[in-house]
Parts: structure tokens; sequence; C-alpha cells
């Protein structure tokens, strides 16, 4: 019995703990649109929190009698009911410009810090209390598994239930509902730690050395690197769809589910070697050859999962006896906090594009164990090293010079597919080696860097912002930026004040502007999502043009007229307004005879720019006058759910 309720809460505990994350996420997203960027600076600060909770219950209960200490935690607990339900303050607004990073932890403490703390401390608490409630040998640690499992399926519950069914007030107040059932489980538990002896191994603790610390947090760091990085690389490199974050958090803490549950000893070496080999795959991948995207997904999520899987059963084996179990949490949730904080704070400040995600595999591939199983093939050809490692030295630095473009141009121009071709020997190479791992980690760790430092053939700048990655490509006459795996526009040299792509004067939105200007009269017109300003080139010297574009990347790269001079040469009055597009238009006054609505960054949808609230204020801004909306998207047809939306805000709609 006592098994059985200990489990149902630190089930419930971790499941509260991990769907309070996309809620609050939801509840930001209208702020600051749909970059992965949003979702991986939520799990910094949740694993911040994370860490406070740890520390908090390690400190207390190592000076607190357990019957002291419940009246304390007692406090802790009820202390957040006051901030229920959770809600987005009112009075907190995005910052119109500068990374937003800062803003998004400071509200999210707001919001929901005090109920997540308090969470945070559950599953420590909980297995410390467990293990003074048992007389037996049974391992606290099964409750940690037990906890995964409940943020598991709370996780994936979320968009399949509760996202498409349940409104986010609904939500928070049924959040706040079963938190209050979370409480009286918790009084449950406390009260069966009543008069028990001492957990085993509790009078006499084994001394742990800083060695041991050390290996706590960076088999908990490495994972963390890779789940952000690996979130951020699918989102921005690879293709992004929506809640895409949940599907390698959920993979992440199913290996903790395995792991801990005693699992992982016959699972792991078979994750090793299947890493060993995804590896080889996902590092071609960054050379950008021609795959299809969802194996190129599949392959990526697969590499993830086999790491971290290994690296938390290397973690697993690492534990200590239950006397020292609340340390090891802390240095545990210290561990994945200093390697999310290395992705969301320090490397956009390092690297102009997502290169902490490779270095984090190739410093997995390191920590993997040795496989000692004899490859046959393989096994022989250990008498010819020298020459393996001279092949792929000279593949690795001509594959780089491809890609670098330096100046040997007339070499390098044609040079893209040979990077590529000698990437894919330096991969073979690589998988001859897989009987040696730590001479095959340092070849693969080659290939990633190869694979991050060679761009695109014509990438004259690429600079990396909270938002995402941005890269303008040059080739020939014609200027095009990438935000992700999505163009943004483009400007060709000769033909500079006709602009292209969607926004050609023959396409729908320039085919638009112009039967709009036809009878002479003055157009204001608001775009919101700037590009590279094409949409500059159809206004005419009576027209008024706003931008409302949410990332001041974007608009000083369409500011640079190298590339771009949409901006420079309009005819018209042109103003462009740094924030997010809807609340942009909320908070000003301003008019417009017509409203183009192009804010989608990569696949990822702003879904806050496609209610019937926000329909309802594009027909206030334009006086009822026309709406256009660019929908185009690799994964979901938004055209039914557009032209719905728009009909219920008293909107006609039509689809070019």
């Amino acid at each position: 019995m006592t098994r059985l309720v200990f489990l149902v809460a630190a089930f419930l505990g971790s499941a509260l703990l991990f769907v309070v994350q996309p809620i609050v996420v939801r509840m930001l997203l209208p702020g600051l649109g749909g970059s992965p960027a949003v979702w991986n600076t939520a799990m910094v600060f949740f694993q911040l929190l994370l860490l406070a909770g740890y520390l908090y219950a390690h400190g207390s209960l190592r000076w607190l009698r357990i019957s002291h200490h419940r009246y304390l935690h007692a406090l802790v607990m009820l202390l957040p009911l006051v901030a229920l339900p959770i809600a987005l303050p009112t009075e907190w607004a995005p910052p119109d410009s500068g990374d937003p990073t800062i803003w998004t932890i400071g509200v999210l403490a707001v919001m929901v810090g005090a109920p997540y703390f308090a969470l945070a401390t559950a599953s420590p608490t909980l297995q410390h209390w467990f293990a003074h409630a048992r007389t037996d040998n049974t391992d606290p640690y099964a409750l940690y598994a037990a906890g995964n499992a409940g943020s598991v399926i709370a996780l994936l519950s979320y968009p399949l239930l509760l996202e498409p069914m349940v409104g986010l007030r609904q939500q928070a107040a049924g959040w706040a509902l079963a938190y209050g059932v979370f409480l009286l489980l918790l009084a449950f538990c406390s009260a069966l730690t009543r008069n028990a002896p001492p957990a085993r191994g509790e009078a006499a603790k084994t001394g742990i050395r800083w060695p041991q610390r050390w290996k706590w947090m960076a088999f908990a760091a490495i994972p963390s690197v890779l789940l952000l990085g690996s979130t951020r690389h699918i989102g921005d490199e690879i293709a992004s769809f929506p809640l895409l974050w949940i599907v390698p958090l959920a993979l992440y803490l199913a290996t903790f589910i395995i792991t801990f549950g005693n699992f992982g000893a016959r699972i792991a070496p078979v994750a090793a070697r299947v890493a060993r080999l995804l590896v080889i795959p996902a590092a071609l991948s960054l050379f950008r050859m021609p795959v299809p995207l969802p194996l190129v997904v599949i392959v990526h999520l697969a590499l993830f999962t086999s790491l971290a899987l290994v690296l938390h059963q290397r973690l697993y084996e690492a534990r200590p006896q239950a006397a020292s179990l609340t340390e090891f949490y802390v240095y545990l949730s210290l561990g994945g906090a200093l390697g999310g904080m290395f992705v969301v704070l320090v490397a956009p400040f390092l690297f102009d594009a997502i290169y902490e995600y490779p270095l984090a595999i190739a410093i997995a591939l390191l920590a993997l164990p040795a496989d000692t199983q004899s490859r046959g093939l393989l096994a022989r050809l250990r008498a010819w090293p020298v020459a393996i490692y001279a092949t792929i030295g000279v593949c690795l630095v001509l594959a780089a010079l491809a890609g670098w473009q330096v100046a040997i141009s007339d070499f390098i121009e044609s040079n893209a597919q040979l990077a590529r071709l000698l990437a894919g020997v330096a991969g073979l190479l690589a998988f001859i080696m897989l009987e040696r791992p730590r001479h095959y980690a340092l070849v693969i760790s080659l290939l990633l860097l190869a694979g991050v430092v060679v761009r695109p053939e014509g990438t004259v700048l690429q600079d990396r912002s909270f938002f995402g990655v941005l890269r303008i490509q040059q080739i020939d006459s014609e200027s095009t930026m990438f935000h992700g795996t999505t163009i943004h526009g483009s400007q060709r040299e000769e033909i500079p004040r006709i602009a292209q792509g969607y926004y050609h004067p023959d396409g729908p939105a320039g085919s638009a502007i112009i039967e709009l200007q036809a009878d002479g009269s003055p157009l204001s017109i608001g775009i919101v999502g700037l590009g590279v300003g094409a949409m500059a080139a159809a206004g005419r010297p009576v027209d008024d043009i706003v931008f409302y574009e949410i990332d001041p990347a974007v608009l000083e790269a369409a500011r640079e007229r190298r590339f771009f001079t949409y901006l420079a040469d309009a005819r018209a009055s042109v103003k462009t307004v740094i924030g997010d597009g809807r609340l942009s238009l909320q908070r000003s006054s301003a008019q417009h005879d017509v409203l183009f609505i192009d804010a989608f960054s990569s696949d990822a949808i702003p879904v806050h720019l496609l209610t019937r609230e926000a329909f309802e204020l594009y027909r206030g801004v334009t006086g009822g006058g026309p709406v256009l909306m660019h929908i185009s998207n690799r994964h979901l047809n938004l055209a039914p759910v557009v032209g719905a939306t728009a009909r219920a805000a008293g909107l006609n709609a039509w689809l070019w």
C-alpha cells in the first residue's frame, strides 16, 4: 500500500510539473511568435527552478528531522495556492526591441514560479520519505521512473487531448484543481512517515567525492544540451511544425523511465551501437544532402534518444545510496541547468548557427562506453589506421575548403557537390572505424565540425538571434534571405524595383495591391512580417506602408544595402515597427486600408495570428477592408482553418 501511494504521488506530481510547461508557453506565444527559442528559454527557466527545488529538498532534509520537515514542506506546498490559477500578467508586455530572453524568464517567474518551485521539490522529497517509510531494501529510485512516466504521459496528452479540446483558461483552472489533489496525496505520504525508522544507510553515509559529483553533472549536462540543441536544429534547419518541442522532451524523459526503472542495463549497449551508426547519416545531413525531410528528422531524434539513454544509464549506474539521494538530485539538476543555460544564454553569443548541437554529439560519443565486440573485417583493418586517418583528414580539409569558399575561388565555386561527396567518403571511412570507439569518435567529431562550417553555396551573411538563424545567399545577381529553411524574399540586381517570388507584381500579393491602387487614391498598407521588405516596391509616392516585424535581426538584414534596397528605394513613405504584429496593432491606433499577414518563420505557425480574436482585430484595423494572408506551409493545409475563422469573424474569404 505504501509503495502504491508514493508511486501515484510521484506520478501525479511530475505530470503536473511538465503539463504546466506547454500551458504557460502557449500563453506566452502571442507575444513572442512561434520560434523554438521561446520553448528553449522556458526550458532553462524550468531547469533553474528544478535546481532550486532540489537544493531546498537537499538542505531541508539534511538539516531537519522528518517530523519537523513535514511542517515546513506543508507551508512550501500551500503558499503557491495564492498564485493560482496561472495567468499571464496583463501589465507585462514583451520588449519592443532587443533580445526578449530576460523578459521571458521574468514573466515566467511571475506566472508560475511559486507553484513550479513547490512541485520541483516533490520528487526528491517523496523518495527520501519513501526510504524512511519502508523497512525493506526497496530502491527509492523507482519513484523517479514513475515520475518521468507521468511527465511523458502529461506531455503527450497536451497536444492530443488538452490543447485541441480545452481552452487556456480551463486548462489553468484544471491544473489548479489537480494541484489540490496532489496536496492531499502528499499529506497522506507524509502521514506514512510518522514513527518510521531511519532509512537504510542513513546512519553511515558514504562520503561523496568531487570526481563523482563532476560525473553526475556531466552525464546530466550533455543530454540537456542534446535536447535543446536538437530541438533548435530540427526547428530551424530541417522542418518546423506546431508543438515540435514536445517530441524531443518526451523522448528525453522516456530515457529516464528506462534507466531509472532498472531496464537500461540491457538496452543501453544496443543504444550505444545504434548511436554510433546513426551519427554518420546525421553528420552527413549537415551537408544538406538531398534526403527526404521526415527521414532526416527521424534520424536526428533517434540519435538524440540513443545518446541520452546511454548517458542516463551511466548516470543511473553512478547513483549513490539512498542516504545521499537528495545530493545526487541536486547535482543532476545542476548539470541539466548548466547545459540549458549554455544553449540559451551562451551559445547565441558565441555562434552564428546551431553549433552547440553537433558539439554535444561529439562529446557524447566520447562519453560512450567502449564496445568490445569484434567486428571481423573491421578488426582486420586495424593494421592500417594511419592510412585511414590521412585519407579522412584530406577529405575533411577539402570539404571545409569547398564550403568556406576561400581564396581559390575558381576551384571552390562549383564544389558544393564536391563537399558532399568528400563528406560521404569520410563517413564511409568513419564506419570502418567503428571497432575503435575513441578514434571513431574523433573522426566523427571532425566530420560534424566540417558539416556546420560548410555553408550553402553563395552564403555571404549569417546571423543568429532569439528567433532563429538568418542567412543571406548571393548567387549571380540575386540575393536571397533565408530564415531557417524558408525563403523570406529575394532581389535581383538588374531589376531592383521589381519584387521577386510571392511579392512579384504578377503574384498574389503584388497583383492585389495593384488592383487596390487602380483608382489612384492613396493607400495605407500594413504588413505583418518584413522579410527583405519586398512589398515596399509596390508602394507609390502617395502611399504609406508600415511593416510590423518581431525580429530586429531581420530589419537589420533588410537594411543592408549590399544585398537589398527595397526599403531604401521605396517611393512610398515606409515605417517599421519592431514587436509582435498582433500586439503592435492592438497598442497602436493606426488604421490601414489593407493588411497583409506574412509572419510565418520557417513552418512554425504563430497561432495567435490565426484566431477569431485576431481576425476581429484585423477587421477593425482595416475598417472592413481586405486582409491578405500568406498561408503556404509544407506540413499543414491552413486554408480551411483560415477560411472558417475569417468567416466566423465576419469576413469573406477567398483562396488565391
